[in-house]
Parts: C-alpha cells; structure tokens; sequence
C-alpha cells in the first residue's frame, strides 16, 4: 500500500521504478512516463498535487473521453488507449503499492463517485481476507453492474430486486460458472453497500443462491494415447518447453489444480521423501502427493537451465517481461490448447477437454481404472468430502459395464 499523502511527482517516481523492476520493457516505459507527464501536466492546471482514483478518471474524461460504452482497445486511438492503460497501472500501484493488473481489455469509464466506490470495494474484500484475484474478478463484474446502474440512471441508495433481476437477465446467456461468478460479486457488494450505509437495506435477499445454478455436468477425459501425445508435442529444447512440459507433467500426473501449480514453491518440495507438500488454494488444508521421477526432473531441468532468474519465490514464471509469476490460474489457459493444436488432437465433441483442469479429471479416471480406493483417490486430489469425487464415477463407463449383469444370466432360458 503507497504511503498517504505522497506528492504526485514522489508517487509517480515510484511508479516508473516499480515498472523498471518488474522488467518492462524500455519503449512501454517511455510510454508510460509520457501519459504520467500529461497526468501531472493536468494534476498541475488544476491545483492538485496528490493523485487518487477521482485524479485518473479526471484526467482520462478531459483529455481522452471516450464516447459510449464498452469500447474494446482496438476501438479508439493509439494515445487513448495507452493512457487508459497508464491510469490502470497507476490504480493499481495505488491500491497494491505493486502491478498486479496485467491487462486491461476493456474501456469502461465510470462516474468518479463510482470509481472509488468500486476501489473501496476492491479494499473491503482484501481486508476480509479474500485472495487478491477473486477480489479482482468480483471488482470486474462489478464495474458492470456500476454500468448498468448508471446507464439505467439508479443511484447505488436505490438498489433493490428490480436492478438486481435487471442486470443478472442481462447476462442470462452466458454460462452457469459465469453467472455463479456474478452472484458471489453481487453478494459481497451488497454486504460491502450494507457495511458502509451505501444501501440503508440489506439486498442480498433479492440475489438468487448459487444452489439453483448447480450443474451435474459429467467431465470429459483424455485417452491414455492423447496425453502421450499432448507431451511428446512439447519442445524441451527451449526455455518456454521445458516450462510447459512441467507444468503439464503436475496436472497430468499428479492431478495438481491450475491454482496450486501457479503457487509452488521450492520449498514445498522434499526432494529427499519425494513429495510435493502444500496448503491448497482452494480449500486451504494441506495436501502430501508422491513425486514421480519424470516429474522431479521436469521441474529440476526448468529450474537450473530456463527459468528466468528473479527473487520470486514461485518455481513457474511468465517469460515475457514484465518477469514474475502468474497473476492467477487463468494464466495456464492457454498451454494445453497451444501443444493441442500442435500435436493435431481434436476436441470433438468433447469441448470441456480445452483446459487443463481436464487433466485434473483424467488423472482421476486413471486412478479408478486401476482400482485405487475412492477414499485414496479423494486424498490424492485433496477433496475436503467424498461427495466431490462422485462425478468421476460418472466417466468411468468401462467399469460400470463389467458390473451389469445378463438378463439372460439372470432369469435363465426359460
């Protein structure tokens, strides 16, 4: 958190160091720098010395407005959309005294009022505990909701169901992982309104629960052929190869989740038991898996030859700069898609196989082929109940087949 009170020209200092150290590259700083001039050119003509978030909006709403509403990048002019992304990266050194905000694919600009509504809700997340990516994605959704509210002319005093079913209806196409992600932002911004009095009524009530959205969708899985595939299409000879070969050695034979992959550390590995020991980001309980030889010595081959060098304490790091880890699991995304296409896998009919979570389930369905017991499996996976596992059965139609019986084994030839 940056120090109240610092002058902009102090502020902005900081700022350009903190790009330099996270190794931006020398023409973005220069970039960069030049819409800081123009902020303090501004900040200057109107008396003010200190930045804030009313300063940002300020400044983009006077010298680059931009007309209507969720114009992308690529809609507006080259100037205009470095200083979005300029006072983006400021917002965020604000808030984090750091740059967590890699991108910003969007230009939806709010009200001030609701622009610093949106940051002390970003704050009242953190100070709760919640992990900085989910408070980001909540902030996200809610930068919409803010949207709908202003484009309907409602003041955030008078939410109630009418605005609540209004802006979920808007989203009623997309999918239920989507909408669930909408209903936990709704929740806790309507809690965060009730906390500070922005609401005189609690809301919450008019927010439909999760439970209703529930999915029984059955996971899909790859075939034991696909998988030797999917590796052997990964180039180790180069940095970024062995990086990915790794990580989708964690996922494919550990069954490791995307959050935890992008979290480990070298020390949550004992190379002298070998064992992979972690707090899991998902549950927060811990979790001991064995670690595989081919799997130590992916990780090894990536430390000592391609990773980047940096004083981070996570093994995997992006290698474009700036150099630092994955701002969250939605970082690995792209991988088992990039050596999909490469080794000519089809998806087919199975879409949900495009993530690497898919690996997660596949790991699963091996493990029942072989027998293992549900209860090992469930501590292998670091699921808190065996309820979770139960949608693995659902794949494993092979098994379930040998346990059908003949009707004619039954009854007889009667």
């Amino acid at each position: 958190m940056i120090a109240k009170n610092q002058k902009l020209q102090d502020f902005i200092v900081g700022f350009v160091d903190e790009l330099r150290r996270q190794q931006f590259t020398s023409t973005n700083v220069i970039t960069l720098k030049g819409k800081c001039s123009e902020l303090e050119t501004y900040a200057l003509s109107m008396g003010i010395i200190e930045y804030d978030i009313d300063l940002g909006q300020k400044f983009l709403s006077t010298w680059y407005p931009v007309s209507g509403r969720f114009k992308t990048y690529a809609d507006v002019d080259t100037h205009t959309r470095d200083a979005y992304w300029a006072v983006g990266l400021l917002n965020d050194y604000l808030l984090h005294g750091v740059l967590t905000t890699m991108k910003h694919s969007r230009l939806c600009p709010l009200l001030p009022e609701h622009e610093k509504i949106l940051h002390n809700y970003h704050k009242h997340q953190l100070e709760r505990g919640f992990a900085d990516n989910t408070a980001q994605r909540c902030r996200r959704s809610m930068r919409s909701f803010l949207i709908y509210l202003e484009s309907h002319r409602v003041e955030v005093s008078e939410i109630g169901q009418k605005e609540i079913v209004g802006f979920l209806t808007a989203y009623i196409d997309k999918s239920q992982p989507y909408i669930k992600t909408l209903i936990v932002a709704l929740k806790r911004f309507a809690a965060f309104a009730y906390a500070t009095k922005l609401t005189a009524t609690d809301v919450t009530q008019y927010i439909p629960q999760n439970a209703k959205l529930s999915s029984h969708r059955v996971p899909s899985v790859w075939e034991d052929c696909d998988i030797d595939k999917l590796l052997a299409s990964v180039d180790r000879g180069n940095p970024l190869g062995k990086r990915d070969y790794a990580i989708l050695l964690l996922a494919a034979k550990l069954g490791l989740r995307k959050s935890d992959i992008v979290k480990l550390e070298l020390k949550d590995i004992n190379w002298e038991e070998k064992r992979i020991e972690i707090i899991q980001s998902k549950t927060q309980k811990p979790l001991s898996v064995p670690l595989p030889d081919d799997v130590g010595w992916a990780i090894i081959e990536y430390i000592k030859q391609s990773r980047p060098k940096s004083d981070f304490s996570q093994i995997f790091l992006r290698h474009v700069p700036p150099i630092k880890p994955f701002n969250n699991a939605g970082g690995l995304g792209g991988i088992i898609s990039r050596y999909r296409t490469i080794a000519g896998i089809h998806v087919g009919d199975k879409p949900s196989r495009r993530g690497l979570h898919s690996l997660r389930h596949t790991f699963a369905t091996r493990l029942l082929r072989e027998k293992v017991p549900l209860e090992t499996i469930a501590e292998l996976l670091g699921h808190v109940g065996m309820s979770s596992i139960n949608v693995y059965l659902s794949v494993e139609t092979e098994a379930l087949r040998q346990c059908a019986l003949s009707p004619e084994g039954v009854f007889g030839n009667e």
